[in-house]
Order: structure tokens, then C-alpha cells, then sequence
């Protein structure tokens, strides 16, 4: 399957203009859904919320030349656990859902699917910054 930049532009879009706070939302759901990673994200939300902001912006504006993703390398190199990885890209694509709600469809999804390793990838990037915060 092939990233389809049209259905996630759209969707982001859709997502956006119903929740301007995307990023709390997800925070949320995160918690909610994985305890265990709390301390990981004890720096202050405004922090958090830029740096994933940041990614799906990053994400979304270069769906047509997105790099291959090795979100394995950067969980190494970050400290991160992979199944955490997993559990993030879990939580983005349940607040997606959650936020889209009736528009949301498989081919949504699918795409998400596809693009969520990257977002992913750009908060591991970003997890010096993020340790700086706490």
C-alpha cells in the first residue's frame, strides 16, 4: 500500500478543525490507555504538546517524499522501548478515530496506518528536548 497524501491531508484537516487540541487529546487517551508510560511524559504538556504538534505537522507537510522510517534505530538510540512505539502509534490512531468519529473509514485508517511509524520516529527525534523539559 501506498500513501495516499489527499485522504491524510484531508483528514488531518477534518481532525484539526473539530479538535484544535489534537495534542491534549492524545496525552489523554495515552495515559488513559497506557499508564505505564506516565513518567516518560512528566515534562510540562505545553512541551509535549509542541513536539507532537510539531511531528504530525512535519508528517503531514512531506507526505509526497516521506523517508523510509526505521522507528527501531531511533527507539535504540532514544532509550525508548519498542513496544512503547507501538503503543504511541496505538494512541494517535485511537484520538484520530475518536476525533474524526463517523468520517473516520478503513482507507482513513489504512493511511494513518502507514504514516503514524514517522510521526512516532519524530518524537523519539525529539526526545532530548523532551527530557530537557521534565
Amino acid at each position: 500500500m501506498t500513501v495516499e497524501p489527499s485522504i491524510l491531508r484531508e483528514s488531518f484537516e477534518l481532525i484539526i478543525d473539530r479538535r484544535p487540541d489534537l495534542t491534549i487529546c492524545f496525552h489523554q487517551i495515552l495515559r488513559e490507555r497506557y499508564p505505564a508510560l506516565a513518567p516518560i511524559f512528566r515534562c510540562e504538556p505545553t512541551a509535549r504538546a509542541k513536539v507532537l504538534a510539531r511531528a504530525i505537522a512535519e508528517v503531514v507537510d512531506h507526505l509526497d517524499d516521506l523517508p523510509p522510517v526505521h522507528v527501531a534505530r531511533r527507539a535504540d538510540r532514544s532509550g525508548v522501548a519498542p513496544i512503547v512505539c507501538g503503543q504511541l502509534g496505538d494512541a494517535l490512531l485511537v484520538t484520530l478515530a475518536a476525533i474524526a468519529a463517523e468520517a473516520w473509514s478503513p482507507a482513513i485508517e489504512a493511511q494513518w496506518s502507514l504514516v503514524c511509524s514517522a510521526v512516532v520516529a519524530r518524537i523519539l527525534d525529539a526526545g532530548p528536548a523532551i527530557a530537557k523539559a521534565a
